[in-house]
């Protein structure tokens, strides 16, 4: 919880180095399945990843994006009843790479949908199903933004949440 805290105030003060490299979006996003494979069939969670095998190389801080990843993996796991499903996509375009996480848990009310991102902001009710500091999302879109990307997610209440990281191929 305190490494919430230390991240957000790291990103906002610029003092969160990133360190870029060329690294296999492909690659990454197979370890991040990995970690997160275990906790989500322990839940009775159906999991299926889809990345390109041509995907091509990207320039960014490869563990702050794995960080990123896979705060939205877990929450996935986190807001998705037994049963549900988790996909981990990636596609590939001229310009951009897409990773997309899509889920069939609880969804997020229309009206909360504005305040998404804000530090410590938590969906009410939220804390039945896990506990948190609100700022997962924030850090998470800090991250995207600070190697020129974007994060946005598609919901609908007790259907599923879809979010999509939009990250340039280079920096």
């Amino acid at each position: 919880m305190s490494t919430d805290f230390l991240n957000v105030a790291r990103l906002e003060s610029g003092r969160s180095q990133f360190q870029v490299e060329a690294f296999s979006p492909g690659i990454l996003l197979n370890d991040c399945f990995q970690l997160i494979l275990s906790q989500a069939e322990e839940k009775g969670l159906f999991c299926n990843i889809e990345i390109p095998v041509d995907l091509p190389d990207i320039q960014g801080d490869c563990d702050k994006i794995k960080q990123a990843v896979i705060n939205l993996l877990s929450n996935a796991i986190k807001y998705t009843p037994k049963g549900g499903k988790i996909l981990l996509k990636a596609e590939s375009y001229p310009e951009v790479i897409h990773i997309i996480v899509k889920d069939t848990g609880i969804g997020i009310p229309e009206k909360y949908r504005n305040r998404l991102f804000s530090k410590f902001f938590r969906v009410p009710g939220s804390e039945r199903h896990a506990q948190g500091t609100g700022l997962g999302l924030s850090i998470i879109k800090r991250i995207i933004e600070g190697h020129g990307g974007e994060i946005d997610f598609k919901s609908e209440t007790d259907i599923g949440t879809t979010f999509t990281i939009h990250l340039p191929i280079s920096a």
